[in-house]
């Protein structure tokens, strides 16, 4: 969802995840919530964006923090499985 509100609000149409990382917290030390941004230009305009996200019970043992990395684009969606229409996505998800 996050994912598809930054890419709509910039501008674009649609997002593809490109990459994913989990880290696990020992619960002394928790990451912040983030955002990295990137850019290159070719054929259609994307810009990689990370997003990082903590999950879990709070500052327990054991809480994750998940971070996705996604470019973003205009024009053709991309076919694969990881590439996603930003407006379905926030329809889809009320």
């Amino acid at each position: 969802r996050r994912a598809a509100e930054i890419t709509l609000r910039q501008g674009y149409q649609w997002f593809e995840i490109v990459g994913q990382d989990t880290e696990r917290t020992s619960g002394q030390r928790r990451p912040s919530t983030g955002i990295s941004i990137g850019g290159s230009t070719g054929g259609n305009t994307r810009v990689g964006v990370g997003i990082g996200i903590p999950i879990g019970g709070g500052r327990t043992s054991g809480d994750s923090f998940v971070s996705i990395e996604i470019i973003m684009g205009t024009g053709d969606k991309p076919a694969g499985r990881d590439a996603y229409d930003a407006r379905s996505v926030l329809d889809n998800l009320g």
